[in-house]
């Protein structure tokens, strides 16, 4: 068995207790996949980006417009002091300021191709709007303290809960991933944690693909579907790879 990983507890005073419930709601295949090659899937911001709703969110990994009219003058105002003082400085050809600043902002904006989240859902029962989102019929449920046991990546990777706020609501910078964790307040019902891996400078994270981190299965208390037809489908995938773990049809049919 793999030994699991030390995650790094992006924001250690809104960790929530080992024993809060939560859940993993997906697609049967995914499902399938989960326990077939024993990973999660990890999804690029970036292509969360262009994914309708509700399966993505345009403004994923976008700073509130609060948070990014005060970078921005405080980005003009740096610039302002560098150029005033930048006397003896060589500058590469065809060197502009504006052209700096247009590449500080697209330096920011790769960094959505280098990082991926796994996500899931906060409650002590089922959400009726969890199971809408994509047409899920899979729901996974289990504590955040075995989930945070169970994850076994060799890399940057941390979790924290999802702050859901409005566009006039000005973000401070904490740690580096602050636009990452943040999602506007229509999405409040989600009550997501999030994983994420960051590939910026661990190119050399053990997973199959930056898609799929290892997780011990160990971390499933129960399976719950609202689609009868997938039962049988559920029982034998357990079989074939030896979970005793309970199912149980949805409470909200």
């Amino acid at each position: 068995m793999t030994k699991a990983f030390d995650v790094w507890i992006i924001s250690d005073e809104k960790k929530p207790a080992n024993n809060t419930t939560i859940w993993k709601y997906m697609k049967f295949e995914h499902f399938e996949d989960l326990v077939k090659n024993q990973t999660l899937y990890f999804i690029p911001i970036a292509m969360l980006q262009t994914l309708p709703e509700p399966e993505g969110d345009k403004n994923e990994g976008v700073e509130t417009e609060v948070t990014r009219k005060v970078k921005d003058q405080i980005t003009e105002r740096n610039l302002a002091i560098t150029r005033s003082i930048a006397i003896e400085v060589t500058y590469p050809p065809n060197f502009t300021w504006d052209g700096y600043a247009e590449r500080l902002k697209a330096s920011e904006k790769e960094l959505d191709n280098f990082v991926y989240i796994c996500y899931f859902h906060i409650n002590e029962h089922e959400n009726s709007e969890m199971w809408g989102r994509s047409k899920h019929n899979i729901a996974i449920k289990s504590t955040y303290g075995q989930l945070i046991k169970s994850l076994q990546p060799k890399g940057y990777v941390g979790i924290d809960l999802v702050n859901y706020v409005q566009e006039k609501t000005l973000v401070p910078p904490n740690h580096g991933l602050d636009r990452f964790l943040n999602k506007r307040k229509k999405y409040k019902h989600e009550q997501e944690l999030r994983i994420i891996a960051d590939y910026r400078f661990r190119k050399n994270i053990e997973c199959v693909d930056k898609s799929h981190l290892g997780v011990n299965l160990e971390f499933i208390n129960e399976v719950v579907t609202n689609d009868d037809k997938v039962i049988l489908r559920i029982e034998n995938l357990l079989k074939e790879n030896n979970l005793n773990v309970n199912i149980a049809m949805s409470t909200l049919l």
